[in-house]
């Protein structure tokens, strides 16, 4: 039995007390040890032992319930007993008889009040006081059991004789003093969770010439190991029997649990083996050979699973032992740690430490602390609701009163669902603040909505409403819409500061409540607000955050001039980069990109915790670099941040950020990319929660659809009802741009110039026309081109390559030559089309550039040049398949698969490049000069001119300067992606 772990030692000592037994000295053993430490077990098999040795076993087992009933014990003995009819008669009548008038004797003293009869307490007090009763029966009752050992050994156990009633123990104690030259062995467990040290009974065992006491420890961590090897029938993991030792300390019950609880792990890994999944075809090893039952139970022993086992076996430890045990476990659980038990559970001092001490050596605590997480919630599950919340409410009040953490004390009041004393209003809002600091929103919503409901203070409420709004947002935008008229009328009696008003403005702008909003920024630049010394930085940011993302509503809020004495350096560090993100994006959008301007919004991402800078300095600075045509440098910041937020607990925070990134993603021309982190932002956050801020997610996705050739999906997307209010934001200027290329792919050019003329009307009034924003010129254009009106679409372009040079707007600059190049004839295209590609391949967008591609390769072909427009088509195919782009790839298909179907002439093999001359091409495309390729190659001058002499009639091109577009091409096959492109 796997329950005999290391008790080899206690079974040989009590065989030893049977044969001594058996040879005429009687001896007494008392075992002890903690709850479920194994005594009832090993005691079991000691009798079974026994009895095939051919002695007479009777057992019995004392019971906190039956403490009450005479002679409840000495009657267990009888039952099952292979007794001799005559015994067996005269022992039942003795007991039933001694049972009686033990009965009527304890009435009779307590009318008299006398205290001579024993109770089932007794045992706890010393030896058993036997009554004028308790001395016939035993006298009488020991006799019996003397006459009967002469003829047959007789092993006598009672377990748990702590909890024994008294008139059996006095006759135990009575047997006990009367054995030592018969043929009886007695054996107890004693224990449960006391400590039975000076107890009477130990020592009367003791004092008996044959008497030992047994003491069982729990399990060493490599019985704990063996156990679980047995019951696994395998090896367990060093780390399974490292935890499971921890988790259980030892205790066999415990231990058993946990084995349970690996079992069934097991179990059900071998069932999730045995059913196929659409994602898991076939379970194989890495080898590639089938999976096993027992490759899957090996797989489930490397790993400790908790589970439903060991709850049952806490909950088993707890109810074996004392009411006081299960009360301390109790208070351990509610405090989790250091704290005054007595206190709390209304116990002497003494009392709570020896339930403690229990508790410690049951292995379910160890100072003062569940060893597993999960015991304590099973500890604290077994409380009844409204207790489980009284024992809260004490520990709240107790670890206040010793000085212990906020977050500690704030704990016990959620738990305990209440809080009505004067000081966990403050506790609970700083216990707030540290948990939205530490990314534990969930936990500060329950502290705000508890001290919200408990303020009687109306001018912290709206404080507390205002903390309570912003965590909620980053769980969900639409939920804390529900407090925005409270806290408008905590504006009306000035109740609010400044940076409360301009983040509750910003909420009724998300919301799509517009007047509500202009009445809050009124009421912030009337300055009859809260003062304080960072108002003027807080009207600073939020200027440059209307000019950037509300322009109309800008004329509200005046410039801040700070006041007398006031220095800027006085504001908080989270406020600074605030107003340095903001002051950044607004740059970007009135006066273009710059290297300083760039620089700083990357210092301030650099320094970006989500959860003390706010999410509007970082959306600020991503925008930044992103308007600022620095996608290259946006993106890995942006990817940062949204990890950080999936890790913190901020949903909603990780939506607006993946947004973000779906623009950032369409601006490289990653259009799968920039769908996917649409989708995804839209799944955290639904349509109807991102309010006036879904144009911008909105736009990235039907761009992306739109691109990819999926006007049908993207037709779906222009259903969706969207907040008039948006339309008067930047967010609105995503989305009508993003409907335009819509009308535009789905030959619908009159519907896609009303688009791109309102974008640029917008643009213009609000004074941020910036190419980086939106290029509505060369949108316009195209729509222009489209319906056949060259010559204003060409002042368009004009106008806007007079306003973004190549080196600030690679990618507009090379989208306006890109769109210009359609109104000339058709011999001046191919120059504006590569010097359209040449810019577009600094700025990384990938689409323009496979578009520009597309366009030169149809040039090509109608000028009457077949091989460079194959070259350059094979490669703007590939780049549009990396794109996903399926317009322009089935449009270049064709022609780029042509050289792999048509019969290999010469001409054809000439286009393929030898490996050295398609080495030095492709460091001509990344501007080397023959010098430099030379040197890098460790080949001379001439021998690099010789390679691109060969080259360029093998490509058809007529010198260096086409070399950049078609050089390294012919080696390549289809779909995959030229190194310049990346």
């Amino acid at each position: 039995m796997v329950e005999l772990v290391e008790r080899a030692e206690e079974l040989a000592l009590l065989a030893e007390l049977y044969e001594g037994a058996r040879a005429g000295r009687g001896g007494a053993a008392l075992v002890c040890g903690a709850v479920a430490v194994g005594k009832s077990t090993l005691l079991d098999v000691f009798v079974s032992r026994a009895a095939e040795a051919g002695a007479l076993t009777l057992t019995g087992t004392g019971c906190e319930a039956e403490a009450g009933l005479p002679l409840g014990v000495l009657a267990q003995l009888l039952v099952g007993a292979r007794l001799d009819e005559p015994d067996r008669h005269f022992l039942e009548e003795l007991v039933t008889g001694g049972a009686t008038q033990f009965a009527a004797e304890t009435e009779a003293n307590a009318e008299a009040g006398a205290e001579g009869a024993s109770d089932a307490g007794a045992e706890a007090r010393g030896s058993a006081r036997l009554s004028p009763v308790s001395a016939r029966v035993a006298d009488r009752f020991c006799r019996r059991l003397v006459a009967i050992a002469e003829r047959t050994p007789l092993v006598i156990v009672v377990d748990d004789v702590h909890q024994a009633d008294g008139a059996s123990l006095a006759c135990l104690e009575y047997l006990l003093r009367r054995i030592p030259r018969t043929r009886i062995a007695l054996v107890f467990g004693h224990g449960g969770d006391s400590e039975p040290v000076d107890s009477g009974f130990r020592l009367n065992v003791l004092r008996q010439p044959h008497g030992r006491v047994l003491e069982l420890a729990p399990l060493t961590a490599a019985g704990v190991a063996e156990l679980l090897r047995t019951g696994l029938g395998g090896e367990p993991g060093e780390d399974v029997a490292a935890q499971c030792f921890e988790a259980g300390g030892g205790n066999p019950l415990l231990t058993e649990g946990l084995l349970d609880d690996q079992r069934e792990s097991a179990r059900r890994a071998i069932a999730a083996d045995a059913t196929p999944s659409a994602a898991t075809p076939s379970a194989a090893t890495p080898t590639g050979t089938a999976r096993t039952e027992a490759d899957t139970e090996a797989d489930a022993r490397k790993a400790l699973f908790v589970g439903d086992g060991y709850a049952r076996a806490v909950l088993g430890c707890l109810r074996r032992g004392s009411s006081l045990m299960y009360a301390v476990a109790r208070g351990v659980a509610v405090l989790d740690g250091d704290g005054p038990l007595d206190r709390l559970l209304g116990l002497e001092p003494a009392a709570a430490a020896a339930g403690l001490r229990a508790l410690n050596r049951t292995g379910l605590t160890v100072d003062g602390r569940f060893r597993h997480c999960a015991a304590r919630a099973v500890v604290l599950a077994d409380v009844c609701a409204p207790e489980r919340a009284r024992l809260h409410e004490a520990a709240a009040e107790i670890t206040h009163g010793a000085g212990r953490p906020v977050a500690e004390v704030a704990g016990h009041l959620s738990a305990a669902g209440r809080a009505g004393a004067p000081w966990s209003v403050p506790v609970l809002e700083e216990a707030a603040r540290s948990a939205l600091a530490e990314g534990r929103v969930s936990a500060a919503i329950g502290y705000l909505r508890l001290a919200r409901a408990a303020c009687a203070d109306e001018t912290v409420r709206p404080r507390l409403t205002m903390m309570l709004m912003r965590a909620q947002w980053r769980l969900n935008p639409a939920v804390p819409a529900q407090y925005l008229d409270e806290l408008l009328g905590a504006l009306d009696d000035g109740t609010l500061t400044v940076a409360d008003a301009t983040v509750l403005g910003r909420a009724l702008l998300w919301h799509a409540r517009t007047e509500d909003a202009v009445r809050v920024f009124t009421r912030v630049a009337a300055g009859d607000l809260s003062a304080g010394p960072e108002n003027t930085a807080d009207l600073r940011v939020l200027r440059s955050w209307l000019r950037s993302s509300f322009a109309p509503l800008l004329k509200y809020v005046p410039e801040a001039q700070p006041a007398a004495g006031h220095r800027p350096a006085a504001a908080s560090t989270e406020l600074r980069h605030r107003l340095g993100a903001c002051a950044a994006l607004d740059a970007v959008l009135t006066r273009g990109p710059s290297e300083q301007v760039v620089d700083e919004a990357e210092r301030i991402l650099r320094r970006a915790r989500l959860e003390s800078m706010g999410m509007d300095a970082v959306e600020s600075a991503l925008l930044a670099l992103t308007y600022g045509e620095q996608s290259r440098r946006a993106a890995p910041w942006c990817d940062k941040l949204i990890e950080a937020a999936r890790e913190r607990e901020s949903p909603s925070r990780r939506a607006r950020l993946c947004a973000i990134r779906a623009e950032i993603s369409v601006r490289q021309g990653d259009l799968p990319a920039g769908e996917r982190y649409a989708r995804e932002g839209l799944a955290i956050i639904p349509a109807t929660g991102w309010g006036v801020t879904l144009g911008a997610c909105l736009g990235s996705l039907l761009t992306a659809l739109t691109e990819m050739g999926r006007p049908e999906e993207a037709a779906q997307m222009l259903c969706w009802p969207v907040p008039g209010a948006m339309l008067e934001s930047r967010y609105g200027l995503h989305y009508i741009r993003a409907r335009g290329r819509y009308h535009l792919a789905t030959e619908d050019p009159d519907g896609a110039l009303t688009d791109f003329l309102a974008c640029g009307e917008l643009m213009r009034r609000w004074e941020i026309d910036a190419p980086g924003l939106l290029s509505w010129r060369a949108d316009a254009a195209e729509a222009l081109l489209a319906v056949g009106d060259r010559d204003r679409a060409r002042r368009l372009l004009e106008e806007q390559l007079e306003r973004c040079d190549r080196r600030t707007f690679p990618r507009a600059h090379g989208n306006a030559l890109r769109v210009l190049a359609g109104s000339y004839e058709l011999r001046q295209r191919p120059l504006l089309l590569r010097s359209a590609a040449d810019a577009l391949q600094e700025s990384a967008d990938k689409y323009l550039l496979a578009l520009t591609l597309c366009d030169l390769t149809v040039a090509y072909q109608e000028l009457g040049e077949p091989r460079r427009a194959r070259v350059i088509g094979r490669q703007a195919w590939n780049i549009a398949r990396e794109c996903r782009a399926e317009r322009i790839s089935t449009l270049l298909a064709e022609d780029a698969e042509r050289p792999e179907r048509e019969p290999a002439d010469a001409d054809t093999a000439a286009g393929v490049l030898s490996d050295a001359e398609r080495r030095v091409t492709d460091l001509v495309v990344q501007g080397l000069t023959n010098r430099e390729i030379a040197k890098r190659l460790f080949i001379t001058v001439s021998t690099v001119e010789q390679h691109l002499t060969h080259a360029y009639r093998k490509l058809g091109v007529a010198g260096r300067a086409d070399i950049t577009l078609a050089g390294s091409i012919g080696a390549r096959k289809p779909g995959a992606a030229p190194a310049w492109a990346v």
